[in-house]
């Protein structure tokens, strides 16, 4: 394959992977509304944690996921449980 070819192949595999990520979050909607997923790039950015500590918190149980076409994804739910079970209070 000449490096054109492989260009052309890898762009039309991301648009491929950018539909599959559509089609993954429409159904997520419709099954249960407001239920956004995240993968694991975005949970790691908004938390501000590395991958391996997420991998870690799915390890030990600690952080609910689902797996789809090989890809981990959290959902609202789980991302919301997590939170509450975990959040600190201070008292005076």
């Amino acid at each position: 394959m000449s490096p054109v070819e492989i260009a052309w192949e890898l762009k039309k595999l991301k648009e491929s992977v950018v539909a599959v990520q559509g089609m993954v979050q429409q159904i997520s909607e419709k099954l249960i509304p407001g239920n956004e997923l995240w993968d694991n790039a975005e949970l790691c950015r908004y938390w501000k944690i590395s991958p391996r500590t997420a991998a870690t918190l799915r390890a030990t149980g600690g952080l609910g996921h689902i797996f789809i076409g090989g890809k981990v994804y959290y959902s609202r739910e789980n991302r919301d449980e997590y939170l509450n079970q975990n959040t600190v209070s201070h008292e005076n």
